[in-house]
């Protein structure tokens, strides 16, 4: 070994360590991964498949595939790196945003007559958007250059010597490296600087991690720097990627924005709910709950659901209902019903009075429920509310609580919901039902047949299903394939993956080491967390006689209305209103308006921090939701290449007037709200 190459050993050997020696600071988790698979190569009880190698003829190093005798690189990194970096630039191609199609135009006022409360809600954001939209124009053009890049994501590592470049040329404060190969990633630590990279861009690595893994890095990833600059994350890849890694970044993106239920539902339907329902109703308290305490008493429950596994199964669920406690969502008991099931519990979450009062609860079918025991959302219509059997009514509280002992829950659908209810409520033995998140193969269906609710052509779906099987290739626009619960693969579509997200996080949060949760969905997607099981091997339980003891255990864990000393609360809630509001006129109104985006985003965050430190969770959860849809769209409008820095003063003046005006407004409703409530109005 010549001298030349010894120094060079010698300078690998020591990025080596000192990579490693970063990764024990900055990621212990992948510090470990690492440290662990270089002993068992050390120790030759793992064959490495690529080594390192230097290319003479280039100065370069490169990873030869043992298997293949192939490089990746094809023996010349530097002109691969080259051309990595000139396909890369600030156009609109690549990009993961958490913009809302078809919302940030620019439109007429009018008057829109309607009975249902939504349609008139979806009015109020449109226009709302519309007075930013007058002065930023649209965000739909595909030709926009940008600024910069806050956020960069690289599908791909290889050995990373890219990486300087890129952070040179793009800008980027903050990057996100997936690398599915491990041992790749470790020849990167040869030949790459992560600390120096570091100290100029946030780095998060997602190495070879477990689906949970990934999504936890994700969400690190865009709650890095400044929260709202998820608009545009420019991403490049490396290396081919499966669709489902692209559809988890949208599932979590989609999630981080929040806008599926936008401000002006909680607003002006959920919290002006809460504000009549609140001292009227029983609410469910489950923080009061014994430690011995169990709704069910120990006794098996069935937790049903609209998928297709219930039709396919009906006759056994009749056959077998009295072994079980059955908890039913609202979209099943009428099927129930019309079968000789009789639901035990039946549990709702639509805030929409039309759609309810159309299917679930019409005046008619309701009567079958005149003596079962309904769990609704304190957000639930009250013409709905009063037609169930007061005496068994039980609401729960959703986005936040005001009642000290209860929790608040939350979710994509009410079958999340339901789930995370019974495992608070400490059920021990819970069997999944209809909750398949998938599509059916042979029939293309996603619920059992007759659901009310169903929209969709069972043929169409029928042949994208097929499509899907049979190509292995998933549709980023709707159709996925998932890990299924028996099967390989199931297909489903991303309102259900985004489901079965919400599933997990539930029994992540929910779930203690006495429960057990079985999924009889054979067809159906897995959810991580539960246990197959073949209905034919369920325990031959037997039957319970009396259940009456399900209305005396929700009676011990339930209040009627506020107590003295959380009415008391709602003075400091609207003192905080208070003092909320004199900052937004200290930023927005005395304050000269900003000349640049970087000067708005700092006022916009002084007056964030404040709302922060008042902590009032309700509250937070409306005014953050309307940041959602506002601040990421005014930076996306200002970050343009082709943008005066007058223009851009003169836009910013126009747009402190409009963000001043909304959010006081929010402010001065919410405040009204909390008075109603302390007057102890029904």
């Amino acid at each position: 070994m010549t001298q030349a190459e010894q120094d060079l050993q010698n300078a690998l050997v020591s990025q080596y360590f000192a990579n490693l020696e970063f990764f024990k600071e900055h990621d212990l988790e992948l510090f470990n991964k690492l440290n662990t698979l270089s002993r068992m190569i050390d120790e030759n009880y793992f064959k490495e498949n690529f080594v390192l190698e230097f290319v003479k003829e280039t100065g370069d190093f490169d990873i030869l595939n043992l298997a293949t005798n192939t490089y990746t690189y094809g023996r010349n990194a530097k002109l691969i790196n080259e051309n990595f970096l000139n396909n890369c630039d600030f156009s609109k191609k690549s990009i993961f945003g958490n913009l809302v199609n078809n919302l940030y135009l620019p439109r007429e006022k009018d008057i829109e007559i309607s009975d249902s409360k939504f349609d008139v809600l979806d009015r109020i954001i449109y226009d709302n958007m519309s007075e930013y939209a007058s002065i930023l124009g649209h965000c739909y053009s595909d030709d926009k250059v940008y600024k910069d890049f806050d956020k960069f994501l690289f599908f791909g590592n290889l050995l990373g010597t890219h990486l300087k470049n890129f952070q040179e040329k793009m800008a980027f404060k903050c990057c996100f490296i997936y690398e599915p190969n491990l041992e790749i990633f470790r020849l990167s630590l040869f030949v790459a600087d992560y600390k120096s990279l570091n100290n100029k861009s946030q780095l998060v690595f997602s190495v070879m991690d477990e689906e949970d893994i990934l999504v936890g890095k994700l969400n690190q990833f865009f709650r890095a720097m400044f929260i709202y600059s998820n608009y545009n994350i420019k991403y490049y890849k490396m290396i081919n990627v499966e669709d489902s890694v692209f559809h988890k970044i949208l599932s979590e993106l989609y999630l981080s924005n929040g806008s599926s239920y936008d401000y002006t539902k909680l607003l002006f339907d959920t919290f002006y709910s809460v504000s009549k329902h609140i001292n009227k109703y029983k609410i469910l308290t489950t923080k009061n709950k014994s430690a011995n305490f169990s709704l069910t008493n120990d006794k098996p429950t069935l937790l049903i659901g609209a998928g297709p596994s219930l039709g396919k199964n009906l006759k056994w669920l009749k056959e077998n209902q009295d072994k079980f406690i059955l908890v039913a969502i609202g979209a099943t008991y009428k099927k129930l019903f019309d079968n000789g099931i009789i639901p035990d519990i039946v549990t709702t979450v639509d805030p929409n009075f039309r759609i309810l009062n159309r299917t679930h609860f019409n005046l008619n079918d309701v009567e079958l429920l005149k003596n079962t025991m309904v769990l609704a959302s304190i957000n639930t219509p009250t013409k709905i509310l009063d037609r169930f059997n007061q005496e068994k009514l039980f609401l729960y509280e959703v986005v936040d609580t005001f009642k000290n002992n209860s929790n608040a829950y939350n979710g994509i659908s009410i079958g999340e919901i339901t789930l995370s209810l019974l495992l608070d409520m400490n059920v021990k033995e819970i069997y999944l039902l209809g909750t398949d998140l998938a599509f059916d193969e042979k029939t293309g269906s996603s619920h059992f047949e007759g659901y009310v609710n169903k929209r969709e052509d069972f043929e169409n779906n029928k042949s994208k299903v097929d499509e899907v099987l049979e190509t292995g290739n998933s549709s980023r626009e709707e159709f996925i394939q998932v890990k299924g619960n028996k099967r390989d693969k199931v297909v489903t579509n991303r309102i259900f993956a985004l489901s079965i997200n919400q599933y997990v996080r539930i029994i992540t949060l929910f779930k203690k080491p006495f429960q057990n949760i079985y999924n009889l969905c054979e067809d159906g997607a897995y959810i991580k967390g539960t246990i197959l099981k073949n209905i034919n091997d369920i325990e031959n339980y037997k039957d319970i006689e009396i259940k009456d003891f399900l209305f005396s255990n929700l009676e011990k864990i339930s209040e009627f209305g506020l107590l003295k000393n959380e009415f008391a609360q709602l003075d400091i809630k609207i003192n905080n209103m208070k003092f909320i509001r004199k900052t937004l006129n200290e930023q927005f109104k005395k304050q000269k308006s900003s000349n640049n985006i970087l000067k708005f985003n700092d006022k916009f965050l002084i007056l964030l921090n404040i709302m922060l430190k008042k902590n009032d969770k309700f509250f937070l959860s409306v005014i953050t939701n309307y940041f959602n849809f506002v601040v990421p769209y005014i930076n996306y409008s200002l970050n343009d290449k082709n943008l005066e820095n007058s223009e851009i003063e003169s836009k910013l003046s126009q747009i402190e007037n409009v963000f001043y005006k909304q959010v006081e407004n929010i402010i001065d409703i919410y405040e009204s709200y909390l008075v109603h409530i302390k007057k102890g109005l029904r």
